[in-house]
Protein backbone atom coordinates (compact mmCIF):
# COMPACT_ATOMS: atom_id res chain seq x y z
CA UNK A 1 0.00 0.00 0.00
CA UNK A 2 1.29 3.47 -0.88
CA UNK A 3 2.29 6.01 1.77
CA UNK A 4 -0.60 8.22 0.68
CA UNK A 5 -3.03 5.35 1.17
CA UNK A 6 -1.72 4.63 4.66
CA UNK A 7 -1.96 8.33 5.53
CA UNK A 8 -5.57 8.54 4.37
CA UNK A 9 -6.55 5.47 6.42
CA UNK A 10 -4.81 6.85 9.52
CA UNK A 11 -6.51 10.21 9.06
CA UNK A 12 -9.88 8.53 8.63
CA UNK A 13 -9.44 6.49 11.83
CA UNK A 14 -8.33 9.61 13.72
CA UNK A 15 -11.39 11.56 12.58
CA UNK A 16 -13.72 8.72 13.64
CA UNK A 17 -12.07 8.67 17.08
CA UNK A 18 -12.52 12.41 17.41
CA UNK A 19 -16.21 12.21 16.60
CA UNK A 20 -16.74 9.34 19.03
CA UNK A 21 -14.89 11.10 21.86
CA UNK A 22 -16.87 14.31 21.43
CA UNK A 23 -20.27 12.61 21.40
CA UNK A 24 -22.59 13.67 24.25
CA UNK A 25 -22.03 11.93 27.59
CA UNK A 26 -25.41 13.09 28.86
CA UNK A 27 -28.41 11.97 26.84
CA UNK A 28 -30.99 14.14 28.60
CA UNK A 29 -34.33 14.78 26.92
CA UNK A 30 -35.53 17.97 28.60
CA UNK A 31 -39.09 17.56 27.31
CA UNK A 32 -39.16 14.02 28.67
CA UNK A 33 -37.97 15.28 32.07
CA UNK A 34 -40.69 17.93 32.08
CA UNK A 35 -43.29 15.29 31.17
CA UNK A 36 -42.15 13.07 34.04
CA UNK A 37 -42.30 15.93 36.52
CA UNK A 38 -45.76 16.97 35.34
CA UNK A 39 -47.08 13.41 35.40
CA UNK A 40 -46.00 13.13 39.03
CA UNK A 41 -47.50 16.53 39.88
CA UNK A 42 -50.85 15.49 38.41
CA UNK A 43 -51.01 12.54 40.81
CA UNK A 44 -51.05 14.92 43.80
CA UNK A 45 -53.46 17.40 42.24
CA UNK A 46 -50.82 20.02 41.40
CA UNK A 47 -50.98 22.02 38.19
CA UNK A 48 -48.66 21.14 35.31
CA UNK A 49 -45.60 23.33 34.94
CA UNK A 50 -45.21 25.42 31.80
CA UNK A 51 -41.92 26.35 30.15
CA UNK A 52 -40.93 29.95 30.81
CA UNK A 53 -38.30 31.53 28.55
CA UNK A 54 -36.77 33.60 31.36
CA UNK A 55 -36.38 30.53 33.56
CA UNK A 56 -34.84 28.71 30.60
CA UNK A 57 -32.30 31.51 30.32
CA UNK A 58 -31.62 31.60 34.05
CA UNK A 59 -30.98 27.85 34.16
CA UNK A 60 -28.58 28.22 31.22
CA UNK A 61 -26.87 31.13 32.98
CA UNK A 62 -26.43 28.98 36.09
CA UNK A 63 -25.07 25.99 34.20
CA UNK A 64 -22.65 28.18 32.22
CA UNK A 65 -21.43 29.73 35.48
CA UNK A 66 -20.80 26.32 37.04
CA UNK A 67 -18.89 25.12 33.96
CA UNK A 68 -16.80 28.27 33.76
CA UNK A 69 -15.97 28.45 37.47
CA UNK A 70 -15.70 24.69 38.07
CA UNK A 71 -18.19 24.17 40.89
CA UNK A 72 -21.38 22.25 41.57
CA UNK A 73 -23.53 23.91 44.21
CA UNK A 74 -26.53 26.17 44.63
CA UNK A 75 -24.29 29.10 45.51
CA UNK A 76 -21.14 29.92 43.56
CA UNK A 77 -17.69 30.50 45.09
CA UNK A 78 -18.41 34.20 44.51
CA UNK A 79 -21.68 33.90 46.48
CA UNK A 80 -23.85 34.13 43.37
CA UNK A 81 -27.19 32.51 44.26
CA UNK A 82 -29.84 30.86 42.06
CA UNK A 83 -32.02 33.88 42.74
CA UNK A 84 -29.37 36.16 41.24
CA UNK A 85 -29.50 34.20 37.98
CA UNK A 86 -33.30 34.24 37.96
CA UNK A 87 -33.64 37.94 38.76
CA UNK A 88 -30.98 38.82 36.17
CA UNK A 89 -33.36 37.53 33.47
CA UNK A 90 -36.11 39.86 34.66
CA UNK A 91 -38.19 37.12 36.27
CA UNK A 92 -40.02 38.79 39.16
CA UNK A 93 -41.08 35.84 41.24
CA UNK A 94 -43.34 35.18 44.16
CA UNK A 95 -41.51 31.92 44.88
CA UNK A 96 -38.59 30.20 43.15
CA UNK A 97 -36.57 27.01 43.44
CA UNK A 98 -33.64 25.14 41.93
CA UNK A 99 -32.77 21.47 41.43
CA UNK A 100 -29.32 20.31 40.39
CA UNK A 101 -27.98 16.99 39.14
CA UNK A 102 -24.52 15.91 38.08
CA UNK A 103 -22.97 13.03 36.14
CA UNK A 104 -26.18 11.27 35.12
CA UNK A 105 -26.39 9.60 31.74
CA UNK A 106 -30.17 9.46 31.24
CA UNK A 107 -33.33 11.45 31.87
CA UNK A 108 -34.78 8.56 33.86
CA UNK A 109 -31.72 8.51 36.11
CA UNK A 110 -32.04 12.21 36.94
CA UNK A 111 -35.77 11.98 37.63
CA UNK A 112 -35.53 8.88 39.84
CA UNK A 113 -32.67 10.38 41.86
CA UNK A 114 -34.70 13.52 42.51
CA UNK A 115 -37.74 11.48 43.48
CA UNK A 116 -35.63 9.60 46.06
CA UNK A 117 -34.40 12.87 47.59
CA UNK A 118 -37.01 14.50 49.82
CA UNK A 119 -35.63 18.00 49.19
CA UNK A 120 -35.59 17.67 45.40
CA UNK A 121 -38.92 15.85 45.31
CA UNK A 122 -40.64 18.52 47.41
CA UNK A 123 -39.31 21.19 45.05
CA UNK A 124 -40.55 19.38 41.93
CA UNK A 125 -43.99 18.77 43.43
CA UNK A 126 -44.41 22.12 45.20
CA UNK A 127 -47.99 23.18 44.41
CA UNK A 128 -47.01 26.85 44.45
CA UNK A 129 -44.84 26.56 41.34
CA UNK A 130 -46.39 27.15 37.92
CA UNK A 131 -43.42 27.58 35.57
CA UNK A 132 -40.11 25.88 34.82
CA UNK A 133 -36.85 26.23 32.90
CA UNK A 134 -34.48 23.33 32.16
CA UNK A 135 -30.90 23.14 30.92
CA UNK A 136 -28.33 20.34 30.63
CA UNK A 137 -24.84 20.04 29.22
CA UNK A 138 -21.67 17.96 29.12
CA UNK A 139 -19.16 19.76 31.30
CA UNK A 140 -16.00 18.48 32.99
CA UNK A 141 -15.79 20.43 36.21
CA UNK A 142 -13.97 17.72 38.16
CA UNK A 143 -12.68 14.15 37.67
CA UNK A 144 -15.99 12.80 38.99
CA UNK A 145 -18.40 15.22 37.25
CA UNK A 146 -18.73 15.34 33.47
CA UNK A 147 -22.33 16.47 32.98
CA UNK A 148 -24.76 18.89 34.65
CA UNK A 149 -28.50 19.46 34.87
CA UNK A 150 -30.15 22.64 36.18
CA UNK A 151 -33.88 23.14 36.62
CA UNK A 152 -35.38 26.42 37.81
CA UNK A 153 -38.92 26.55 39.16
CA UNK A 154 -41.00 29.65 39.75
CA UNK A 155 -44.28 31.45 40.07
CA UNK A 156 -44.35 35.04 38.84
CA UNK A 157 -45.87 37.68 41.08
CA UNK A 158 -48.56 38.38 38.49
CA UNK A 159 -49.64 34.74 38.46
CA UNK A 160 -52.86 33.93 40.27
CA UNK A 161 -52.64 31.29 42.97
CA UNK A 162 -54.68 28.26 42.04
CA UNK A 163 -55.27 25.43 44.46
CA UNK A 164 -56.59 22.02 43.44
CA UNK A 165 -59.76 20.76 45.08
CA UNK A 166 -57.87 18.09 47.07
CA UNK A 167 -55.29 20.59 48.27
CA UNK A 168 -58.02 23.04 49.19
CA UNK A 169 -59.83 20.37 51.21
CA UNK A 170 -56.65 19.39 53.06
CA UNK A 171 -55.28 22.85 53.68
CA UNK A 172 -58.26 25.15 53.95
CA UNK A 173 -61.49 23.52 55.07
CA UNK A 174 -59.95 22.23 58.29
CA UNK A 175 -59.02 25.79 59.15
CA UNK A 176 -62.49 27.02 58.24
CA UNK A 177 -64.08 24.47 60.52
CA UNK A 178 -61.87 25.52 63.41
CA UNK A 179 -62.48 29.25 63.18
CA UNK A 180 -62.83 32.05 60.70
CA UNK A 181 -59.77 33.94 62.00
CA UNK A 182 -57.60 30.89 61.40
CA UNK A 183 -58.87 30.67 57.85
CA UNK A 184 -58.11 34.34 57.25
CA UNK A 185 -54.63 33.81 58.64
CA UNK A 186 -54.10 30.94 56.22
CA UNK A 187 -55.25 33.09 53.32
CA UNK A 188 -52.75 35.78 54.26
CA UNK A 189 -49.93 33.23 54.27
CA UNK A 190 -50.91 31.91 50.84
CA UNK A 191 -51.27 35.33 49.24
CA UNK A 192 -48.19 37.02 50.67
CA UNK A 193 -44.93 37.28 48.76
CA UNK A 194 -42.86 34.42 50.13
CA UNK A 195 -39.13 34.18 50.71
CA UNK A 196 -36.85 32.08 48.54
CA UNK A 197 -37.18 28.32 48.70
CA UNK A 198 -34.07 27.07 50.46
CA UNK A 199 -34.78 23.43 51.24
CA UNK A 200 -32.08 22.00 49.03
CA UNK A 201 -29.34 19.46 49.17
CA UNK A 202 -26.73 18.90 46.49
Amino acid sequence: MSKIGKFLISTFVFLITLVMNTSPILALDEQELLNKINSERVTIGAQKLKINTKLQLSSKSKIDDMCQNKYWAHNSPNNLTPWDHIKAQGYDYEIAGENLAADFKTTEGVFLAWMKSEAHKSTMLNTRFSEIGLESTDCNISPSISSLVVVHFGRPISDEITISFDTFIESSIRSVLRSLPEYLGYAEIVDMKTSDVKKFDS
